[in-house]
């Protein structure tokens, strides 16, 4: 229950003040999962730790990006930045992370990445 009452705390938009443990379940295990990969700093990418320092506004783009699943579009909207500013920042962030956000094994590594050191930071 503990984990619940956590996570309604961090994703408040995910679960309402009044919710069932079932409807809850995917913010509290992806909660689990996060909390499990921050206690081990050897699991979270450097890259993603060094970005998150060097460059704050990529590492916000690449978790908005990310979040949106690709959606140059949607991210930049949330972002409230022109689509081709998002294009160019993601190409900025595939040059300096040296990857291809392509890959669905990166950007799951790189968003859990930016879940921990957000947390963290």
């Amino acid at each position: 229950m503990d984990g619940v009452l956590d996570s309604a705390v961090r994703h408040p938009i995910s679960i309402g003040q009044v919710t069932l443990v079932a409807e809850a379940r995917t913010a509290v295990l992806l909660d689990e999962i996060v909390t499990l990969v921050g206690t081990h700093a050897r699991l979270v990418d450097p890259r993603i730790s060094d970005l998150r320092t060097r460059d704050p506004a990529l590492a916000e783009t690449l978790r908005v990006y990310l979040d949106s699943f690709g959606d140059i579009g949607a991210a930049a909207q949330s972002l409230q930045v022109h689509p081709n500013t998002v294009r160019y920042r993601v190409r900025r962030i595939e040059k300096l992370l040296s990857t291809s956000l392509a890959d669905p094994d990166v950007r799951l590594l790189f968003s859990l990445g930016l879940r921990v050191t957000e947390r963290s930071g």
